[in-house]
C-alpha cells in the first residue's frame, strides 16, 4: 500500500483509522523525513504508539465524530496532507448507514465508505489516498453514489485484489484502491473493458427479481404462476413445477436469460427459459428479456466465453453476489444495448 503512492517527494502523511501504526510504518521505511499524523478511536493503541514514534503527531477521537474529530485535528495543528493511507473499520451491522460530508454534500453509506468520504476533505490539491476496502464497499448499491460523486473529484485505481483469506482474523474479500487529482484509470471491477461504442448484438431488459422465498407459503397455489429460483435451475434444465404462487406482480415472460443474482457463481446456472409462459422471479436472480431466443443463447456464449471476467464480478465479504449496474455494464462493454 505505501509503494502505491505516486508522489517521489516527502510528504505529509495521514492514518485517520491508524491502530497499531503498521500502515505509517511502511510509509516512514519510505519516507523517513516526512511529518506523520494519527488518529484512533482506542486510547490504548494511541498510548502505545505516541511511546514508540514521539516525533509522529497523534491524537484519540472517534473521527466520524465532527466534534471530536475538529478538536483532536485542532490539537496536533493539523488542516491538510498530501498523503492518506487508510484501512478503515469494515464491520456494519444489518443495513446501518453512516452519515459523512465531502464538499458540502451529505452522504449516508457504509463505515469504511464514510472513513474515505470524511478522509478526502483533508486531501491537498495534489494528494493521493491510498485505502484498505472490503470489495462490498467499492462494488454494493448502498456506496454506489458515492462513488459516482468522488469519480466527479478525483481519479481512482485499482491496485490489487485480497482473497478473504489474506488477512489473519478477516473475513472479508478486499481490494486496494488509490484516490488521487493524478492521471489514471477509473476503478471498475476486474475483467471490465471500455463501453462498447456500438450496441450491435442487441437490445435487453434486466429485470432484478424480488420476490422473497420467506413469503412462498403465503402465496403458494397449484393454479399459480411459476416461481423461479436458483433451486429450479439445473444444467440445461429449468423446472418450472416446483413452486407456484398466485401473485399480481413483477410477472415476466420469455424468452429470458436467467442468472444468478447471490451465491457461488456457476455457469451452468446461466440457462435460457424459452417460453412465452409467465413467471415470476425470486430475489437470486436476474432475467435478461429480449426479443427473441437466439439474442438470450448469444448473451450466455458472451458469459460463457468470457467466465474467467465474469467470475469475479460476483462479489460480496460474505455471500457472493452481482449487482443490476455491474451485470449491466458488462453486457454494453460486450456490445448490447441494456435498460435497466
Amino acid at each position: 500500500m505505501a509503494e502505491a503512492f505516486q508522489m517521489s517527494d516527502c510528504p505529509i502523511i495521514a492514518d485517520f483509522a491508524v491502530g497499531d501504526g503498521s500502515l505509517l510504518h511502511a510509509c516512514e521505511a519510505l519516507w523517513p523525513n516526512s511529518l506523520y499524523y494519527a488518529v484512533d478511536i482506542q486510547q490504548k493503541l494511541v498510548s502505545s504508539l505516541s511511546l514508540q514514534k514521539p516525533n509522529w503527531r497523534i491524537a484519540t477521537c472517534d473521527f466520524l465524530d465532527t466534534a471530536q474529530r475538529t478538536q483532536a485535528l485542532d490539537s496536533m495543528d493539523f488542516s491538510s496532507c498530501s498523503a492518506i493511507i487508510l484501512n478503515p473499520p469494515f464491520s456494519c451491522r444489518g443495513n446501518r448507514r453512516y452519515s459523512s460530508q465531502l464538499f458540502d454534500v451529505v452522504f449516508k453509506t457504509s463505515l469504511a465508505m464514510a472513513f474515505v468520504i470524511t478522509s478526502l476533505q483533508y486531501l491537498d490539491d495534489q494528494g493521493e489516498m491510498v485505502a484498505l476496502l472490503p470489495v462490498g464497499c467499492i462494488y454494493s448499491e448502498k456506496d454506489h453514489a458515492a462513488w459516482e460523486y468522488i469519480r466527479n473529484h478525483f481519479t481512482i485505481d485499482s491496485i490489487c485484489s485480497n482473497h478473504h483469506s489474506s488477512f489473519p482474523n478477516c473475513a472479508a474479500s478486499t481490494e486496494v484502491i488509490r484516490i488521487s487529482r493524478l492521471p489514471g484509470n477509473e476503478i471498475v471491477p476486474h475483467g471490465h473493458a471500455p463501453i462498447a461504442k456500438n450496441y450491435n448484438l442487441g437490445k435487453l431488459s434486466l429485470f432484478r427479481g424480488s420476490f422473497s422465498m420467506n413469503e412462498v407459503s403465503k402465496y403458494s397455489s397449484v393454479t399459480g404462476i411459476p416461481l423461479l429460483h436458483t433451486t429450479c435451475v439445473t444444467t440445461d434444465t429449468i423446472n418450472t413445477s416446483i413452486y407456484s404462487i398466485e401473485y399480481e406482480r413483477n410477472i415476466l415472460q420469455g424468452p429470458l436469460l436467467l442468472v444468478p443474482r447471490v451465491g457461488r457463481p456457476d455457469k451452468r446456472k446461466i440457462i435460457t427459459y424459452d417460453s412465452n409462459d409467465q413467471v415470476i422471479l425470486s430475489d437470486c436472480l436476474f432475467g435478461l428479456a429480449a426479443d427473441s431466443y437466439e439474442i438470450c443463447e448469444s448473451v450466455k456464449k458472451i458469459i460463457w466465453s468470457n467466465w474467467d471476467q465474469f467470475e469475479p464480478l460476483y462479489r460480496g465479504t460474505g455471500a457472493k453476489y452481482l449487482t443490476r449496474k455491474v451485470l449491466a455494464l458488462f453486457l454494453m462493454r460486450n456490445g448490447y444495448e441494456v435498460i435497466y
